[in-house]
């Protein structure tokens, strides 16, 4: 599952990066520091706010699906390509 979720300014940017930095840096937790808890917490910053449940695998589909520009496609992405300033 994906979504175009468009463009977002700088500071979300460096938020995200800084979110990627601090999950890097610590242990992976299948039941609060996952891939999903990540993906989430992303969203949230570029405004794509999620509910407060246990994020899985599911849960982040489930609300990916609700976004206008989303797809189920195997192996797709938005193709549109970004150069940050």
């Amino acid at each position: 599952m994906s979504a175009n979720i468009g463009q977002f300014p700088p500071l979300q940017l460096q938020k995200s990066i800084t979110l990627s930095e601090k999950y890097q840096s610590s242990w992976y937790d299948l039941g609060t520091n996952n891939c999903s808890d990540f993906t989430t917490d992303v969203l949230n910053i570029v405004g794509v706010i999620g509910d407060n449940l246990m994020n899985t695998p599911g849960t982040v589909s489930n609300l990916l699906e609700k976004l206008p520009n989303h797809t189920s496609k195997p192996n797709y992405a938005p193709t549109i390509k970004r150069t940050c300033l």
